[in-house]
């Protein structure tokens, strides 16, 4: 009550799953009904459900005694022989006792014998036990006779209306216990049938296992990160932090107290969000919190609060810790064992070498993985497929998987004396997705996953068993042909599943999901060094278009830039723009655009398992990969069909392997695409799987291949392929010129085939060619290659010149100057003593200034996606400009003295004599004649009090630039380095009068633009003008030149 009430996070998660599975007919139809729940209750809480019993039958015999002037004269009215009753109470006992003292315990030992040597004994014996409610009526017989002696001994006391009234109870009761052994009897016999068992042994999954399993799972992931659902449930002063702790010890931290073997089972939600909605953070410093933050349990207590910069009293506290239910700890359950029940009669007909019920168990685990899929089916989401632990990423589906994986290796092993038992394993992965009816991605992926499996464990037994018979040898190659046909006829299921390619984007997903499986399978084979597995895969793969049924589509294919086709054109992953450049105009087809993309993509992989085993495979003894790669690149069959097959196209050129780079290149470079993405994936799995077994616990580092590492060994086909020249193919030719590609993509494609030229002098590092053959292919290679490259450099000049200036970006990097020049002039000194102010007015005054900037032309052009950020250009330079217009007006407004000083302590001893009269001051000292002698008088401070000198810790307006750490008198000392002359000019603080800077209508202070290059026409002149006018009210007070 009190859960529901404060909304606890059980029964929040109770009232999900009921809101969400509510519509769900399998569920309903299979989820124990009132009865039945109410029956598994009482026989798992059968104490409680004794004392209810008990509680009842005297609650009705005190109502009747309650009652006695009503029921006494009734019953001697309308039931004459009531009073005969009593006599009968001992047949009662006799046979409320024969029941449970002799019929129950045969029944219960002759089910226990029957299933003792199941491996699913432990999930029958507590099926039968909540289901047919033994020991719930076995306690109810016995409790009815022990009320029975009872009112033998309370008829001793001579109320025959007492012990009518105990006498009606027991027969009640009795009823009840006979309508209880029916039940009983009807569920042990069904026990014994294997159909109705099944039906029974399906509902106490779904109700007592699976759907305990998904509700645990699910409070544990909301006790592990509160976090997150606390704030989607409600508004808070300050955000709980989900993943990120505040650091233990510089956090308040609230602890709850925990005896022995607890630990924090739930929490009242709707008392937690009030509380936490009265937390406001402190006025100084960040605010943060973390709920249960996870730090484990220390000395019986555990932190459910760790805040910093938040306050709260005492009565908060007490409070909160309320809002935490405490209880036992969770169970220790194995979720990577926890669907191995499922697999206990199978397993139990593999060790009895019984085909029979080996197959009808084979039937009834793939009927029961399918209801419980159904059962829990919400919406587009399944909770057996997403529901999980926290920190432990694996569902129940997935966990089913691994177990039928762990069944397949055991299943392998009959492989010695007969084949029937694998056969019907093959099946079963197709079985566990064909019959749900349904075109769901992620669970085709486990289904082809698992079967990819199959093959590697064939492969495997094979490999480990090295002296084969020539039966197990005829056996094994019998199963591989077997398991080629299970796996080709996979393409028939897809177009049936998903409607005849209606949806294309999941046809897509699931047709390159069984590619990418049917290149591991090929893979694994050549890695076995198992020449039957590699022929029959390598003749599967080549077939692979064949079997899709993936026609020729002429119109299309020379209409479209088709060459540039790949499955994110289909999955709608690629932007309009790209979309319609490749389509040129012309109307779309699905079925052109899917079979043409499945094409290219059978290419890419051709040319990717080519590379693959060029860049990391050796030569193996029995398979030899520079056949299987000619068989790939000029596809032919192993074992002829004698039928007419549609075979790939073939790689005949270095330019049709160019092609196939510039389409994963372009494809790269769009940021929707995922095509270049699941190839790097790919490469990272199959490296990964072929670098040998690892132990638990280590760790373990590399270097994380992708995509590019493939490119070197493209390049060494392509100097393979190329015994002629060639030139740039025609469609690669028509694609520039209609501008399918952007700017950016001819970049990246002329960098990466650049990377890809080879050095004519280096010797064939591979098994491809020989020395001689090498030296001479690549020349040719290069040849065709520099092509390529000078074709799009020429469409990228041609861009630079044609684009025009962005002059968006002038006015943004004019805005970015005006900004940041006022705080430049304030970090200078000497600008600073000026009384800045921009000006619109006109005056002849105004001094108009610039600076000229080289700078490639793409880099301001508009539309070519290169252009330079505005803050590209600094303001300080602008600043260095008008500081030296200052310095140039110093010198002219230098007066009439002007003295020799021949050393550092002479020049300093002049100028103390000077502002002895003057008041602020500022020394500014030009050239490097005394810079060294400038920086170690800081330092010397015996010399500080005889030339006047004092240190300046903390100047008032902060760090500037050339200004000294100490001063004379009231001058500051201002040193310019790098000048060519060298002398000191002395001038009053109060001599800057105004610098005023020019604003142009657009509230900026710059103009920035830009011309092309005389002698380039790929590069621009960028000019920024302002007009600038800084007055000298007075002039120098002394010059002091260096000799």
């Amino acid at each position: 009550m009190f859960s529901k009430l404060f909304k606890s996070v059980s029964s929040l998660v109770d009232s999900e799953l009921r809101h969400n599975l509510r519509t769900n007919s399998e569920y309903q139809k299979y989820r124990w009904n009132i009865f039945e729940r109410l029956l598994a209750w009482c026989s798992t809480y059968y104490g409680q459900a004794m004392l209810i019993l008990w509680a009842g039958a005297i609650m009705i015999v005190l109502a009747c005694l309650y009652l006695r002037p009503v029921l006494a004269p009734f019953g001697k009215k309308y039931f004459k022989g009531i009073e005969m009753l009593p006599q009968g109470l001992s047949d009662l006992l006799g046979g409320q006792l024969t029941i449970i003292g002799i019929v129950f315990p045969l029944v219960v030992g002759l089910i226990s014998v029957l299933f003792q040597k199941k491996s699913t004994r432990e999930h029958i014996q507590s099926a039968y036990q909540l289901y047919s409610g033994y020991m719930f009526a076995g306690l109810s017989g016995l409790s009815l006779a022990a009320f029975i002696l009872v009112s033998e001994l309370l008829s001793a006391r001579g109320d025959k209306y007492l012990d009518i009234c105990l006498v009606v109870v027991a027969i009640i009761w009795m009823i009840m216990n006979i309508g209880l052994s029916i039940w009983f009897f009807i569920q042990s016999l069904n026990v014994l049938d294997d159909r109705r068992r099944d039906r029974i042994m399906l509902k106490y999954f779904i109700s007592k296992v699976v759907a305990q399993h998904i509700r645990t799972a699910m409070v544990k992931n909301w006790l592990a990160l509160p976090g997150r659902y606390i704030n989607q449930m409600g508004r808070l002063n300050v955000s709980v932090d989900v993943y990120d702790s505040p650091e233990k010890e510089k956090s308040d931290l609230l602890k709850l107290k925990l005896k022995m073997d607890e630990c924090v089972r739930d929490i009242y939600t709707l008392p937690l969000l009030l509380l936490l909605r009265r937390l406001k953070p402190v006025e100084t410093g960040p605010a943060r919190i973390r709920v249960l933050p996870g730090w484990g349990i220390h000395n019986s207590e555990v932190v459910i609060l760790a805040t910093t910069g938040i306050r709260y009293n005492a009565i908060w506290e007490k409070l909160f810790k309320l809002c935490f239910i405490r209880g036992s700890k969770w169970e220790k359950t194995n979720f990577l064992n926890f669907t191995r029940g499922f697999y206990g009669e199978i397993y139990d007909a593999l060790d009895e070498r019984n085909l029979g019920a080996f197959e009808e168990a084979a039937d009834r685990l793939v009927s029961t993985f399918i209801t419980l899929k159904r059962c829990f089916q919400y919406g587009d989401k399944n909770y057996i497929d997403d529901v999980s632990i926290s920190f432990f990423p694996q569902s129940l589906s997935q966990s089913f998987h691994n177990d039928f994986y762990r069944l397949a290796e055991e299943v392998v092993k009959t492989l010695d004396t007969t084949s029937t038992y694998f056969r019907k394993i093959i099946h079963l992965p197709q079985s566990f997705y064909r019959y749900r009816g349904e075109d769901r991605t992620g669970e085709l992926q486990q289904a082809l996953q698992s079967q990819c499996d199959i093959w590697q464990i064939l492969i495997d037994w094979n490999v480990g068993n090295k002296a084969l018979s020539v039966n197990q040898k005829q056996r094994y190659v019998a199963m591989l042909q077997h398991f080629i046909g299970e796996w080709e006829s996979w393409h028939m299921w897809l177009r049936l599943t998903f409607k005849n390619n209606v949806d294309t984007a999941g046809y897509t997903e699931a047709l390159v999901s069984h590619l990418f499986r049917s290149m591991e399978m090929l893979i694994t084979a050549i890695t076995s060094d198992d020449i039957d597995a590699t022929d029959l895969s390598t003749d599967m793969f080549m077939l692979w278009l064949n079997q899709g049924q993936f026609h020729n589509h002429y119109h299309e294919e020379y209409l479209w830039h088709s060459l540039f086709l790949t499955p994110d054109f289909l999955l709608h992953s690629v932007s309009d723009n790209c979309q319609s450049c490749i389509l040129r105009g012309a109307s779309y087809n699905e079925k052109a655009a899917l079979s043409l993309t499945m094409r290219n993509v059978m290419t890419d992989l051709r040319l990717f398992l080519s590379a693959y085993m060029v860049r990391y495979l050796g030569q193996q003894k029995n398979v030899n990969l520079l056949t299987i790669i000619k068989r790939l690149l000029s596809p032919s069959l192993v074992a002829q069909t004698g039928a007419y097959n549609t075979l790939p196209s073939a790689i005949v050129g270095q330019t049709d392997i160019i092609d196939v780079i510039l389409r994963l290149t372009f494809c790269h470079a769009d940021e929707h695409s995922n095509w270049f993405s699941r190839l790097s994936h790919m490469v990272e799995r199959l490296t990964r799987n072929n670098k040998g077994q690892v132990i638990s616990g280590r760790i373990y580092m590399s270097s994380v291949d992708d995509l590019n590492t493939l490119y070197p060994a493209f390049a060494d086909i392509a100097v393979m392929l190329s015994v002629s020249e060639q030139r740039i193919s025609q469609k690669v030719v028509t694609a520039i010129g209609e501008g399918i590609f952007s700017f950016s993509d001819k970049k990246n494609i002329v960098y990466t085939l650049k990377s890809l030229l080879k050095n004519t002098t280096d010797v064939a590092g591979n098994f491809l060619m020989t020395s001689e053959e090498y030296a001479t292919r690549v020349v040719i290679f290069n040849s065709t290659l520099d092509m390529y490259i000078s074709a799009f450099e020429e469409s990228i000049k041609s861009d630079i010149i044609k684009a025009k200036e962005d002059i968006d970006l002038f006015r943004r990097i004019d805005m970015n100057i005006s900004q940041n020049i006022i705080d430049d002039i304030k970090k200078d000194h000497l600008l600073s003593l000026f009384e800045f102010t921009p000006d619109t007015g006109i005056s002849e005054r105004w001094e108009k200034q610039w600076i000229n900037i080289g700078i490639d032309k793409e880099s301001v052009a508009k539309k070519l996606g290169c252009t330079i950020d505005p803050t590209f250009f600094p303001s300080t330079t602008i600043a260095d400009k008008i500081l030296n217009t200052v310095h140039r007006k110093l010198f002219i407004n230098r007066g009439q003295l002007s003295e020799d000083i021949g050393n550092l302590d002479e020049l300093f001893h002049k100028v103390k004599i000077f502002m002895k009269k003057e008041e602020d001051c500022t020394l500014i000292v030009y050239g490097d004649c005394f810079s060294r002698k400038l920086y170690e008088l800081e330092y010397c401070t015996d010399k500080h009090n005889e030339l006047g000198i004092k240190r300046v810790s903390k100047p008032e307006k902060g760090y500037q630039p050339h200004v000294l750490q100490y001063m004379i008198g009231n001058c500051t000392i201002y040193f310019v380095p790098d000048c060519q002359d060298n002398y000191s000019l002395l001038v009053r603080n109060s001599s800057f009068g105004r610098l005023r800077l020019f604003r142009y209508p657009d509230d900026t202070m710059f103009c920035t633009f830009c011309r092309e290059d005389a002698d380039d026409s790929l590069k621009s002149i960028m000019t920024h003008l302002w007009e600038l006018d800084a007055e000298m009210t007075d002039p120098v007070i002394a010059m002091f030149n260096h000799v």
